[in-house]
């Protein structure tokens, strides 16, 4: 899973996703074909809120973003999929579902 979510060179073999042989040097590479991995143990910082884990654009810290504009996206992102979370809450605030749900 490590490889294919990119974080782990493949050292043989080939992955391909909808028929097309990629390679996925990267977590970005991975998720610009689509795919995601949700870690067993959680990535997550404790001192941070739950809108500083996300950055505004990707490929940016969430903190060198306008608070206001990354919070819209989180409270955005919320009602697409459903995944409800304060995005004030610092993350050793929540419990483990609402942890997962910002992993996720």
């Amino acid at each position: 899973m490590n490889v294919l979510a990119g974080l782990y060179r493949a050292e043989e073999g080939s992955i391909s996703i909808y028929g097309q042989r990629v390679n996925l040097n990267s977590p970005r590479d991975a998720i610009a074909h689509g795919v995601g991995m949700v870690h067993q143990h959680f990535m997550l910082v404790p001192t941070q809120t739950v809108t500083e884990k996300y950055p505004a654009r990707p490929g940016r810290a969430a903190l060198c973003a306008p608070p206001v504009r990354v919070r819209n996206k989180v409270l955005a992102l919320q009602d697409k999929y459903g995944l409800k979370v304060d995005p004030r809450a610092k993350i050793w605030q929540l419990s483990v579902g609402e942890q997962q749900r910002v992993e996720i």
